[in-house]
């Protein structure tokens, strides 16, 4: 179990005595543990996957180069569950940017530490959800960004209408573009996940993605709810 210390105990996280403290809506919650089941879809284990491997990992770069993501890491700021910052070291920078990028851009391992980021100015984020096709179409504004930064998505379930955060796990879909183009067409995969949903009033949720190809570096998600009604 992991306790912030103040005049009192603040706020605490993690596991202790058949019960776990996890942060909600109005504050912290005290709950029962259960036994999580592990899942044997592809989609649960890939990523598991990929934390194993890329993590292996560090111990097959060279001397020199662990060097170089230790100076990148101490260049960076990251925060923990209770928002205080610190400091990482250059494994944690290793395994961000390469989970990014095996996960995410689908290539391969970085071994060197890359320089820091550029990162992009876009603006104007719109989703465009209409039931007739369905035609799911993401757009955005490009003011500069390097030529290899681009854009994913990962779609929440269907939502309820007045919901205001999204509810259940996001699933990346496969499509990207690149920044500069500007849009993103996401109807086939739409029809993928959801085919032609049953007449009723949803809401659609994205997680935007922002990720340079070349390097794993990734922007702040963002997320987008509009919407999305069918006869």
């Amino acid at each position: 179990m992991r306790i912030q210390f103040g005049a009192i105990v603040t706020a605490g996280a993690g596991k202790a005595g058949g019960q776990i403290i996890q942060r909600g809506r109005t504050g912290q919650i005290l709950r029962n543990l259960t036994v999580p089941k592990s899942s044997k879809l592809q989609a649960s284990q890939a990523p598991r996957a990929a934390m194993s491997t890329v993590s292996s990992n560090w111990n097959l770069i060279t001397a020199n180069e662990r060097i170089g993501w230790n100076s990148l890491a101490a260049t960076l700021t990251r925060y923990n569950k209770f928002g205080v910052a610190y400091v990482p070291n250059g494994f944690q920078i290793f395994c961000e940017l390469n989970l990014n990028l095996v996960n995410i851009a689908k290539v391969s391992i970085l071994t060197a530490a890359p320089a820091p980021a550029v990162f992009p100015n876009i603006v104007s984020w719109e989703l465009h959800a209409l039931p007739t096709g369905p035609s799911i179409i993401l757009t955005w504004e490009d003011v500069s960004s390097n030529p290899d930064w681009a854009v994913g998505v990962s779609f929440y379930p269907l939502q309820s209408m007045g919901a205001s955060v999204p509810r259940g796990s996001a699933r990346q879909v496969e499509s990207v573009a690149l920044v500069s183009v500007e849009s993103l067409d996401l109807s086939f995969q739409f029809f993928q996940r959801f085919g032609v949903p049953a007449g009723g009033v949803y809401q659609l949720a994205v997680r935007v993605i922002v990720i340079q190809q070349s390097t794993g570096y990734r922007m702040p998600d963002l997320i987008l709810i509009v919407p999305f009604s069918t006869p």
